[in-house]
């Protein structure tokens, strides 16, 4: 009952952005030691991991692919009974799609790469076609902090309409060749607080607006949609939002990205300026998966991704905090059916948003990493031992039962296949 009503995960950060020349699988080596990374993992309980294959990598040219990497990581997961999630577009678009995200028929680009990849590995089971599309699109097309580096609303809603195309596309693409195959989108959990009632309009704005991703794909955005204005006045047209209310695909888990600072608080300064920081005081983490869930009829939710910088200590706390929330959130009946902390290893050069190529180790991981020569040695901290504790635990003592039969029957449908994979 333990395995397949909860899971323990993690994940290897592969965020790349080949127009900078950044590919974080690189810079942390896991490239070079995909096998001792997954053994390891594998060796300290854990039989479900997000997993992301680099579509830069992959797909180097138009209806071009090699696999030669990707074909040795999904079969020695297979081997070890690893139950993959995989990442197909995680950030990084290939050289190629000229203007990336924001290229007119993205959304057909990705659908071809999806059917190829379903095609290939009909065994996978568990897919998330884009990971975090509101901050790709966002950070891509209206803060102007990754590629295509461009700003402003009318941007941005190109920028989602056309990452959410690429998902609908892409989901239709893989359930032609795999009709069962199960779908997450992880996303960013935010919340947007107003302190004193400063910028109150812009902080339910994008509130709302967390869910604009969610709601497109599913075709719940109609004209009465508070978000089909939105888009319309900055250049969608009726024909294109129609598209997906034509189009809908049905998501099966909905992954929720949790960190420190997701929950923001917007403030004026002594000036009268606007400040956007971390809230003071925040809802927390059961109280956002209660949110998402419900909104979405009570869809299973994982803890999609999470960890926090710094000291060990600070990481084991966290980690401890947010086991002690999803108990919260499930002895109320909230839905959650896994913890992913991510990643495995420590990331490199996140300090910038991978903006800038230091090479910078950034403490986060279960495994630290350092330097021995040129290999980036893998060093187990506290964290992996709290994870082998948590995951000896049977799931009442853990994280508790869920509260809903209801709850725990559709936590139990979509663990069981990622249960029966276990060896």
């Amino acid at each position: 009952m333990s395995k397949r009503d909860f899971q323990w995960m993690t994940g290897f950060e592969c965020s790349a952005f080949p127009q900078l020349g950044a590919d974080e699988l690189e810079e942390t080596g896991h490239y070079r030691w995909w096998a001792s990374d997954l053994v390891r993992v594998r060796e300290a309980g854990i039989t479900m991991i997000r997993y992301g294959i680099p579509w830069h990598r992959v797909n180097p040219k138009p209806h071009v692919y090699d696999w030669h990497w990707a074909d040795q990581t999904l079969d020695l997961m297979q081997v070890l009974g690893i139950t993959p999630i995989v990442d197909l577009f995680h950030y990084g678009t290939p050289l190629w799609i000229e203007g990336g995200i924001m290229n007119p028929i993205f959304g057909e680009m990705q659908g071809w790469y999806a059917q190829t990849f379903a095609q290939r590995y009909p065994h996978i089971m568990y897919y998330t076609p884009t990971n975090e599309p509101y901050i790709e699109a966002s950070f891509g097309a209206e803060w102007a902090i990754w590629y295509p580096f461009l700003r402003g609303d009318f941007n941005a809603v190109r920028a989602f309409k056309n990452v959410t195309e690429g998902i609908c596309r892409s989901m239709a693409e893989i359930r032609k060749v795999r009709p069962d195959a199960l779908m997450m989108i992880a996303d960013t959990c935010e919340y947007y607080h107003s302190v004193d009632g400063a910028f109150k309009e812009e902080a339910d704005f994008r509130t709302l607006r967390r869910f604009l991703v969610h709601d497109m794909y599913q075709g719940l955005v109609t004209r009465e949609h508070p978000m089909w204005a939105y888009m319309e006045r900055h250049g969608v047209s009726d024909w294109e939002l129609n598209w997906f209310l034509e189009n809908p695909v049905k998501l099966d888990i909905l992954g929720l990205d949790y960190y420190q600072h997701s929950e923001h608080q917007l403030r004026r300064g002594p000036n009268g300026e606007r400040i956007d920081e971390t809230a003071q005081q925040q809802w927390g983490w059961a109280e956002m998966a209660r949110q998402y869930s419900q909104r979405y009829h009570g869809i299973p939710v994982f803890l999609a991704e999470t960890n926090v910088g710094g000291p060990v200590e600070d990481r084991v706390k966290w980690f401890d905090e947010l086991v002690a929330q999803t108990r919260q959130a499930r002895a109320a009946g909230t839905p959650v059916a896994g913890l992913t902390y991510y990643g495995a290893i420590d990331h490199v050069d996140w300090d910038t948003a991978l903006r800038v190529r230091n090479l910078n180790i950034n403490p986060c991981g279960m495994w630290a990493l350092h330097w021995e020569g040129e290999k980036l040695v893998r060093t187990p901290t506290a964290l992996v031992e709290r994870f082998r504790q948590y995951l000896a635990m049977p799931t009442a003592e853990s994280v508790g039962e869920l509260a809903d039969p209801e709850a725990a029957a559709r936590v139990g449908a979509v663990l069981a296949p990622a249960a029966d994979n276990v060896r």
